[in-house]
């Protein structure tokens, strides 16, 4: 909370910088008829009255702890102080600061690091639950994610004192828009910017022992032993008989104690620097101390978090030259891949998207696949290299399937049939770059065509074609595939948990819409045996005119001639 009240007016006389000196010279005659010149000197300074207006600046503060959410029940005070001091001002009996400020309390959470302190010995009680599906590794698992979270919120905290603290101490330069007044006289101070933690040691550090070399070096003393002086104690989790490689609880009070000791030695210099708590000044020495020890718990926090990630990477090391080399998602397609052919039979085995456009006994007309693109200068994968699916083989002659050409027209086809499924591996930094990283890729061989048709299956016996293209010798189109993925039945599930029912009804019938036509599709219809029965000729009758094949898929696709008047009434 802070204040400003108005105290008094005075007029105080200001003398200037400039002085004006003068210089008078007599001439003076003695009886002896003699002449003597004296000089006389006079300054002069020009004086101002200026009035001054005194206003009493008061700081009041204090860092208390409290249980539950109400901070007026059973509140602990640490650290309270009430502090004034004077501003003066001058030019108008105007108020440099607000009347009356109240500040928003800066407040910390010490949920979580109470509740890894034993309520019987105090001791901690940390741990990381390795049987957990969530935990990975000493980084990634729930307990040091929630530690984490509140080192980063107690370095903000830290942060917020640090600064509340800096702009007190610069209310008086804010009052006066740093010009002092003229009756101030000039006095030393400590800046609180000054106060800093480099000489204080920060315990936390990610050190491991090695056992084998410091075997020889390493001997009993007195000062390792357990003792009542100890800092801290790790209780039924220390490790008795030397194996680990964390350091021995004796290094660790060492470390402890080198910390309580340069901390004292800092807090102690403060002391004899900046003013006492009954000073009237806004800054003393309670308040540089505070500062002080935002700034070493900053220090902590990110020592702390430097340690873990520390601790990460050199496990990330291990591993990358353990394998030789940094897995990327296409080393991780392979990986499956390799185990798949192992895992199953032939039949079910993954098969490559690729196919060939075909007629039972022919030679075939064309590819069809689905090809990754290379991602990179350096990309392991092939730019050619056909994606890897599930694959399921449904006879034609089972039941035909329809595809609309007009809103009144719709198309039996017939044919094999093939259902897909893929498993795209990808990073969570990959997924936007991913999203045109593969072609679907369509050749023609010479002297032969087909018609490709692109769309969705919407339905079981339905195929709803949004393209379509006529590829014919040896042509070649490569189509970029956009990867739109719709969000998975737990994410689905989450997002519309706090919707109301109407809204949870309508996202499901739509979500369900999206999943039933979204089933990408694609059709391969051969044009020779559409143009023999069109035209009535015998099965396989073009196959071997090749010109003649030519000029009746230009002459249909230039001309819409009806197929009534292609047809022979005798």
């Amino acid at each position: 909370e802070e204040s400003c009240d108005f105290v008094k007016e005075q007029t105080v006389d200001v003398e200037s910088k400039h002085e004006f000196i003068t210089e008078t010279e007599e001439v003076k005659t003695t009886e002896s008829e003699k002449e003597e010149k004296t000089k006389t000197t006079s300054r002069h300074k020009v004086v101002t009255k200026v009035k001054e207006y005194h206003w009493k600046v008061t700081v009041n503060y204090s860092l208390f702890a409290f249980p539950g959410n109400d901070p007026e029940s059973g509140k602990i005070v640490l650290q309270s102080r009430e502090a004034s001091t004077v501003i003066v001002t001058t030019g108008g009996k105007q108020s440099p600061l607000p009347s009356k400020t109240i500040n928003r309390p800066i407040d910390l959470s010490l949920t979580w690091l109470l509740q890894n302190i034993a309520e019987d010995s105090f001791n901690c009680s940390f741990s990381i639950n390795r049987a957990a599906t969530s935990c990975r590794t000493p980084r990634q698992n729930e307990e040091i994610y929630a530690a984490i979270i509140f080192f980063n919120k107690m370095m903000d905290w830290s942060h917020r004192i640090i600064h509340h603290f800096v702009r007190v101490a610069g209310i008086i330069d804010t009052g006066t828009d740093g010009t002092p007044p003229p009756s101030a006289k000039p006095e030393s101070h400590v800046d609180i910017l000054s106060v800093n933690d480099n000489e204080i040691f920060v315990p936390v550090l990610p050190l491991f022992e090695n056992l084998a070399e410091s075997a020889e070096s390493k001997a009993p003393s007195s000062s390792d032993s357990t003792n009542s002086s100890m800092l801290i104690s790790l209780g039924e989790h220390e490790d008795k008989s030397g194996a680990s490689p964390l350091l021995p609880i004796a290094d660790i009070n060492k470390f402890l104690s080198k910390q309580c000791h340069t901390l004292s030695c800092a807090l102690k210099k403060l002391e004899e620097s900046f003013p006492p708590s009954s000073a009237h000044t806004l800054i003393s020495a309670p308040e540089a101390s505070l500062v002080l020890l935002s700034h070493h718990i900053v220090s902590i926090a990110k020592y702390f978090c430097n340690g873990v990630e520390c601790i990460e990477e050199m496990l990330r090391s291990q591993l990358v030259s353990a394998i030789g080399k940094e897995i990327q998602s296409e080393d991780f397609s392979e990986f499956f891949l390799f185990h798949n052919r192992k895992l199953f039979k032939n039949e079910f085995a993954p098969k490559p998207f690729c196919h060939a456009v075909r007629r039972p006994e022919h030679y075939p007309d064309g590819v069809l696949s689905i090809e990754r693109k290379e991602t990179g200068v350096f990309s392991t994968t092939k730019n050619n290299d056909p994606i890897v699916t599930f694959m399921r083989r449904i006879e034609g002659s089972s039941s035909p399937m329809f595809f609309p050409i007009n809103a009144a027209t719709s198309v039996e086809f017939t044919g094999e049939r093939f259902l897909h499924a893929w498993i795209c591996h990808e990073f969570g930094k990959e997924r936007e770059s991913r999203r045109g990283g593969f072609n679907l890729v369509a050749r023609a061989r010479q002297f032969s065509s087909f018609l490709l048709l692109i769309g969705t299956v919407s339905g079981p016996d339905s195929f709803d074609p949004q393209h379509a293209i006529i590829l014919q010798n040896k042509d070649e189109v490569l189509i970029p595939l956009l990867l739109n993925q719709l969000p998975t039945p737990k994410e689905f599930k989450d997002a519309i948990q706090s919707l109301s029912p109407e809204q949870q009804r309508f996202a499901k019938a739509f979500r369900s819409m999206q999943l039933e036509s979204s089933v990408f599709g694609v059709c391969a219809v051969q044009l020779k045996p559409q143009l023999e029965v069109l035209l009535g000729l015998p099965h396989n009758a073009l196959t071997k005119e090749i010109k003649l094949t030519q000029d009746l898929l230009s002459l249909f696709i230039d001309y819409q001639i009806p197929s009534d008047l292609l047809s022979f009434d005798g």
